[in-house]
């Protein structure tokens, strides 16, 4: 018998913070207020996402995956290609068993508001991230041979800045879902909860990607 209106939608914590985003890429200083403002405007509650690549790749900073990096680019193309393949492997799969944890906290959060009467209208997921990605994401075991190839160097990785980045990401994305987003994806499926995934392109136009969301998600834009 209060004001709550019972609706809900889960973002990727990114994008209601930019300053999570990998090295390089962070395209706003903060928020995309736009997106939020249509969430406040139809009176739904905002859920963020954990980051598991803060919780997974070494913090803000993705210290771990820094380190292994220059390893994983110098070995593509050559005999060591193999060796770093493994450990591409081994650390992907312990990373996959983290993302299928959260994935679990998050089903059960779901549930709960669910059981006390609330709906979950929406996952919004950051749809260029190797781990939130919706319907496009970043194949991480090919990584560093398909950058090589295209000529980029290893230089160009190590302090990555926005105009940098904004010419190699396209490269890297292919369709299909991030390691979260995949793990969230079937832990609903197995529990019957019925979720709709949208991904928002933090490169695209802001409005034009509000404007889609509200589309999918059957809001009021």
């Amino acid at each position: 018998m209060d004001k709550r209106g019972d609706r809900i939608v889960y973002v990727s914590r990114c994008l209601l913070n930019q300053n999570l985003r990998f090295p390089g890429i962070a395209t706003r200083a903060g928020a995309f207020e736009d997106l939020f403002a249509l969430f406040a405007g139809n009176s739904i509650g905002i859920e963020q996402l954990p980051c598991l690549e803060t919780l997974g790749w070494g913090g803000v900073s993705r210290s771990r995956y820094f380190r292994f990096q220059p390893f994983a680019f110098r070995a593509a193309d050559t005999w060591w290609e193999g060796p770093a393949k493994v450990l591409t492997r081994l650390w992907l799969f312990r990373f996959r068993t983290a993302c299928r944890k959260w994935a679990r906290l998050v089903a059960e959060r779901i549930e709960d508001f669910e059981g006390a009467g609330s709906s979950v209208v929406g996952i919004v997921g950051t749809d260029d991230s190797p781990t939130c990605g919706v319907t496009r994401t970043i194949d991480l075991s090919g990584a560093a041979r398909t950058l090589k190839r295209l000529g980029v160097r290893a230089a160009d990785l190590e302090n990555p800045d926005l105009e940098t980045m904004r010419e190699i990401l396209p490269r890297l994305l292919t369709n299909g879902r991030g390691i979260f987003t995949d793990e969230l994806i079937k832990e609903a499926a197995g529990r019957g909860l019925a979720l709709e995934f949208v991904g928002f392109d933090p490169w695209a136009d802001p409005s034009e990607e509000v404007g889609r969301i509200a589309r999918a998600l059957n809001l009021k834009a």
